[in-house]
C-alpha cells in the first residue's frame, strides 16, 4: 500500500498529462481544421495582449505633450495632435481586432463543429455493431451527447485567453519598468513573495 501522498501525485501526475494530451490533439485538431481562422486569432490574441502597453505609452505621451505645450506662452496643438491620432490608431485597432476575433470564433466554431462531429460518426462507422450494445459504449455515448466541440472550444478560447493575458503582463511591466526602473527593485520581492506563497 503506497503512502497516500504518493498516490495523490501520481493521480495529479496522471491527469496532467492527460490534460497535455488533450490540449496538444485539440490544437492539432484546430490546425488542421482551419488554418487561417486559429492562425488570425492567435495573432489578434498576441497583438490585443500588447494594447494596453501601447495605450499606457500613448497617455504618457500625451500627457508630456500637453505639459510641454501648457508652458510654452503661445500654446500649440501641433505636439499634442500625433498622440491623439496614436491613441485613435489603437483605439480603432483594438475595435476591429475583437470584432474580426468574434467573426473568426464564429466561423471557427461552425468549421470545428462539423470536423469533430465528421470525426465521431467515421469512427462510428468503423466499429462493430456489438460495440455498441457494451455498457462502456453507454458512457462514451453520454460524452458525446455533452457537446464535444463546445468543451473542445472553450478550451482553445481560455488558451487563447491565457496567451493574451500573459503578454499583457509582460508588456505592462516591461513598460512600468521602462517608466520607473526603480520599480523593478521595489516590486520584485512582492511579486516573489507571491508566487512563493
Amino acid at each position: 500500500m503506497g503512502h497516500p501522498f504518493s498516490n495523490a501525485l501520481r493521480k495529479s501526475y496522471a491527469a496532467g498529462a492527460d490534460l497535455l494530451r488533450t490540449v496538444r490533439w485539440s490544437f492539432a485538431l484546430a490546425w488542421s481544421t482551419g488554418r487561417g481562422f486559429f492562425t488570425g486569432r492567435l495573432i489578434i490574441a498576441v497583438t490585443v495582449g500588447l494594447v494596453p502597453a501601447l495605450f499606457a505609452l500613448v497617455i504618457r505621451g500625451l500627457v508630456n505633450a500637453v505639459v510641454v505645450t501648457s508652458q510654452r506662452p503661445e500654446p500649440e496643438l501641433s505636439s499634442v495632435l500625433p498622440w491623439l491620432f496614436a491613441g485613435l490608431t489603437v483605439t480603432v485597432f483594438e475595435v476591429v481586432s475583437r470584432m474580426f476575433d468574434h467573426y473568426a470564433a464564429g466561423r471557427f466554431q461552425d468549421e470545428f463543429d462539423l470536423e469533430v462531429t465528421s470525426q465521431i460518426m467515421r469512427h462510428s462507422d468503423e466499429l462493430d455493431i456489438g460495440f455498441f450494445e457494451g455498457s462502456q459504449f453507454q458512457d462514451t455515448l453520454e460524452r458525446a451527447r455533452e457537446n464535444t466541440t463546445y468543451h473542445l472550444m472553450q478550451l482553445l478560447s481560455n488558451a487563447l485567453s491565457f496567451v493574451t493575458s500573459s503578454i499583457q503582463i509582460v508588456s505592462l511591466t516591461g513598460v512600468l519598468f521602462m517608466l520607473e526602473p526603480l520599480a523593478l527593485v521595489v516590486l520584485l520581492p512582492f511579486a516573489l513573495l507571491h508566487f512563493l506563497f
